[in-house]
């Protein structure tokens, strides 16, 4: 294993933490806090874009892109460290259970409360996640295998 590939694999660790951090940091804000972050951050956005959508469905979007973010690096993770072949199985497990945790973990902050609904939209995001990182996957193997052949082939 080469150097680069070694702190690759450290960053990938490092990254899937960080979302992990980034989501306990989220969940931990009382519900006025996590509705005024939300608000303000997509707000400003969708002002931009001239766009007019419900809160609700902006914090709901945030639990979906959070959920997407971690199971994709998560497969990454574990596709690079482990190679595994049931790399889509383990990502996926194991973000449904952050998911739970995430939920568990909300019902202690102030104006929160743990849903099964959150649940759900936490594993759709992460069932879209892992289908991004197929898609990727599959580009860079082609891409690879085209390398490999085209270094192979001979023109007259």
């Amino acid at each position: 294993m080469t150097k680069a590939q070694k702190i690759y694999i450290v960053l990938s660790w490092l990254f899937v933490i960080f979302c992990m951090v980034f989501i306990f940091i989220m969940s931990s804000a009382s519900g006025e806090e996590s509705k005024e972050m939300s608000d303000s951050l997509f707000r400003m956005i969708l002002n931009y874009l001239g766009l007019n959508i419900p809160s609700v469905v902006l914090r709901k979007s945030a639990h979906f892109l959070e959920f997407a973010g971690l199971c994709m690096a998560t497969f990454n993770v574990l596709h690079v460290t482990f190679k595994l072949k049931k790399t889509f199985i383990w990502a996926f497990s194991f973000t449904a259970v952050y998911s739970i945790t995430d939920e568990f973990h909300q019902i202690f902050s102030s104006g929160r409360a743990g849903r099964v609904s959150d649940i759900l939209i936490d594993w759709a995001g992460a069932l879209f996640g892992l289908a991004v990182a197929q898609i990727i996957y599959t580009m860079i193997k082609n891409r690879n295998e085209r390398k490999k052949t085209d270094g192979n082939i001979k023109t007259i």
